[in-house]
């Protein structure tokens, strides 16, 4: 139902299926054992309270927050889809990869993965708390999203949106590869940069620096007069394309191998 509400007690704390619908604010205070948990139709549960979980579904735009002594690892399966929102008001430790929809991190909060698992965002990645482990993170919208600002040990950009996402300061990325999509970057200091055939870095009026080699399958364009790229050196591929629409001022220190247009 609409407007908020807790749910009641159930027969040994346990539930074989507990469904969440009808766009209300719902809760989980007490312990609970459920086989499935279902969010829907643009719900919002909050779950204070331990619980054992086999499978949680956070569907359309609805929202799972997580506060106190709930932890996603005592759920076995975790769906989230790419317009849903998790919220988490205290820290967690996953040991797998997950999809999310809008990541929202509650100041000072930690939400650790592992250095070999990917966290996919499907919508934005808000907030003042941190993600920690070093692990991939994957933008894997529909819509143009907004990139968190911070340094990344591995950076994925894989949007389907017509419209680019930017991503502008001083931050550093070890690894950026743009799997498709248009990618609006600032002054970045990049290590290793690799643009796929459906990929786009666009360069306006800053000065990026590219500190190893960036291959380029897809798109590479600068657009602004004031840009100030550096590039350590540049592969372009049978189907790629570097574009300077600018008169600005780059530099390429050791060359370019350009098999391209």
């Amino acid at each position: 139902r609409d407007g908020q509400q807790e749910m009641p007690a159930t027969s040994f704390q346990t539930a074989k299926k507990v469904v969440f619908s009808g766009g209300g604010d719902f809760n989980i205070n007490d312990y609970l054992s459920a086989d499935t948990i279902e969010i829907k139709n643009n719900s919002s549960l909050e779950i204070s309270n331990e619980c054992s979980i086999g499978k949680l579904f956070c569907l359309d735009d609805s929202k799972l927050i997580n506060s106190n002594n709930f932890y996603l690892h005592n759920a076995i399966g975790l769906t989230f889809s790419k317009t849903s929102t998790l919220e988490l008001n205290n820290n967690q430790t996953l040991e797998r990869s997950i999809q999310v929809g809008n990541l929202v991190l509650a100041p000072s909060i930690s939400f650790e993965l592992n250095i070999k698992d990917t966290l996919y965002i499907g919508g934005n990645f808000l907030g003042k708390g941190f993600v920690s482990g070093d692990p991939i993170i994957e933008y894997n919208g529909d819509f143009r999203q907004i990139i968190k600002k911070r340094n990344y040990k591995t950076l994925v950009y894989n949007n389907s949106c017509i419209d680019s996402s930017t991503f502008y300061g001083d931050y550093t990325i070890t690894n950026l590869k743009v799997k498709k999509g248009k990618l609006k970057i600032g002054n970045l200091l990049i290590n290793k940069c690799q643009i796929d055939s459906l990929g786009q870095i666009l360069i306006g009026g800053n000065a990026p620096v590219f500190d190893d080699t960036t291959q380029i399958s897809g798109r590479l364009i600068i657009n602004s007069n004031q840009a100030r790229p550096i590039f350590d050196f540049i592969t372009v591929t049978s189907n790629g394309v570097f574009c300077n629409n600018s008169s600005a001022n780059i530099t390429i220190s050791k060359g370019i191998k350009n098999d391209g247009k």
